[in-house]
Formats: structure tokens, sequence, C-alpha cells
């Protein structure tokens, strides 16, 4: 990705991580989706750290299982992964074993209070999964149509949440650092937490909502 934009703005050579570069491309494409809650919302990020107030809150025990019940609610099946992994618990079904179910989900997270959520794709809304700087790169290649909401994800990369395409399976590599997930995929919900790394919605998923209901 080219940075030159940005060292103009300084008189000080910058030099960037291979981290720090997706994360700038993270926050670029951000930025041209609503530029108003970019600087309202996301840019102050930056600056908290892991140590902020908003982490310690997401992080807190009960609210993975906390919010498994409220996607529930809002009429979005989940199922557990196992803590700090997109990986389904050992010896379930995985994505065929999502439900709405309150009793069921409080069982699953009573069981395993750290478990991650997992909500499958192909029913209520397809994703676009991007990852880091090459995925936002082949982006662009995209008509992206009709985007529901958008999940920051640990890589850093991002969710763009879509209304299901009818027939559309879920596909590895559409394009490179891209993949679809469809019929048969699932995705990692937010506030599941990998290595430190929370998966975040930009901003309150209220389009998706309405579009499920």
């Amino acid at each position: 990705m080219n940075t030159d934009h940005i060292q103009n703005l300084t008189d000080t050579p910058l030099t960037f991580t291979q981290k720090e570069r997706d994360e700038i491309a993270v926050h670029h494409y951000l930025s041209t989706i609503d530029p108003q809650h970019w600087f309202e919302q996301i840019a102050p990020r930056l600056d908290e750290g892991r140590n902020s107030k908003q982490y310690r809150k997401l992080s807190a025990p009960g609210i993975l299982a906390s919010t498994a019940l409220w996607y529930a609610d809002q009429g979005i099946a989940v199922f557990p992964l196992q803590p700090n992994t997109k990986t389904p618990m050992p010896g379930s079904r995985g994505f065929k074993d999502s439900t709405t179910n309150p009793e069921q989900i409080s069982a699953w997270w009573k069981d395993n209070p750290t478990a991650n959520i997992g909500i499958p794709t192909g029913h209520n809304f397809d994703v676009l999964d991007i990852d880091g700087a090459v995925g936002f790169d082949n982006l662009q290649l995209l008509d992206v149509e009709q985007p529901l909401a958008y999940v920051i994800t640990p890589r850093p990369g991002l969710h763009i949440y879509q209304p299901v395409e009818q027939g559309a399976g879920n596909a590895a590599g559409i394009l490179p650092a891209i993949d679809y997930r469809g019929l048969g995929g699932y995705v990692v919900a937010p506030p599941s937490i990998i290595d430190g790394q929370l998966y975040e919605w930009v901003k309150p998923p209220l389009a998706l909502l309405a579009h499920i209901k």
C-alpha cells in the first residue's frame, strides 16, 4: 500500500511495520464509508489501547454469554466456538448446531463461559471476509452492493455483511485475501476475542437487524 500521502503530512520520516500497514489500510477504508463516523468514533480508538474501559467491558466475564443471547433475541442463530479460536467445539456439528433457543445457548455458555460466538452465513446475510492490506487493495475490484454492517477483525481485517445472494455458497479466495461466507459458512461475531484482539462492530448493526426483522 502506498503511504506517501501520509508521509507528506509530517516533516518526520515515517516507517511502518506490516501490522501497522494493515491497520492503516483497514482504517482508511472505513473512513471512505462514513467520514464523520471515522473522526468521531473510530480514530479515537487508535489511542485507547487494549487497557481501555471499552476493552475491559467487552472482555468482562459473562459478556459473551449475554451477547450470544442478545443475538438470538434479534433472530440471529449462534453456536459456540472454542475459546480464543475460530474453531467449533470438539464433538459438535459447528454451524449446523446454531440456534436461537435461549435455554440451549445459556447451557453452552454456562459450560464454556469464554467460548467465542459463531454465527452461520447464507440465511439472514452473507459476509465478505477481508484480510489485511492485500484484501483491501483487492476489494476495489469488487462491486459491493447494499452493505448492512461492518465488523473489524483482529488480523486486522473487515467483515462486510450484506444481503444473501441466492445460491451463493461458501467460497475461499474469490480474490487474494478475500473470502465469501455464504451458505455452508460462518463468521466469528463480536465481542469474541482471539489472542487479546476483539471483534468489534464499526457501529451498532441497526441496518442488519432491520433487514433480519
